[in-house]
């Protein structure tokens, strides 16, 4: 079962980012890799790509909601590496997509997180955004 989610989840996450490299200036949607910093347009759609790896049981996720009128989250996908869907342990890509509201500033919180909901042993990180 773990497998077809993944294979899904992949399928969604190629097709995403297929769409984000088009970029199309007519409402693309942008991708930042691991970033500190983003900036984007009001209503834009846009995608924050992480290292992850679900098979040990950690993912991303919102560690506080976003104000709402500056961001929405949107979902989350996951894209194993090449060569290592079928291997226990192996690592890939997040991408949680977003999709901007009103110009201001703020800070997105994302945390990497146990399943099993232990806290101590999330990685925290804050994404400062911009919203033109």
């Amino acid at each position: 079962m773990r497998r077809w989610i993944a294979l899904a989840s992949l399928a969604v996450a190629s097709a995403l980012l297929l769409a984000a490299c088009g970029g199309d200036e007519e409402g693309g949607v942008e991708t930042f890799e691991d970033p500190s910093a983003i900036e984007v347009d009001a209503g834009q759609e846009f995608a924050i790509v992480l290292d992850s790896n679900p098979t040990t049981g950690y993912a991303w996720e919102m560690a506080k909601d976003p104000d709402p009128k500056l961001a929405e989250f949107v979902g989350s996908e996951y894209e194993a590496d090449p060569g290592s869907e079928d291997r226990e342990g192996g690592g890939g890509k997040e991408t949680l997509t977003f999709r901007a509201g009103e110009p201001g500033e703020g800070t997105l919180h994302l945390e990497y997180v146990f399943s099993g909901g232990d806290e101590q042993s999330a990685t925290k990180r804050k994404i400062a955004l911009t919203v033109r």
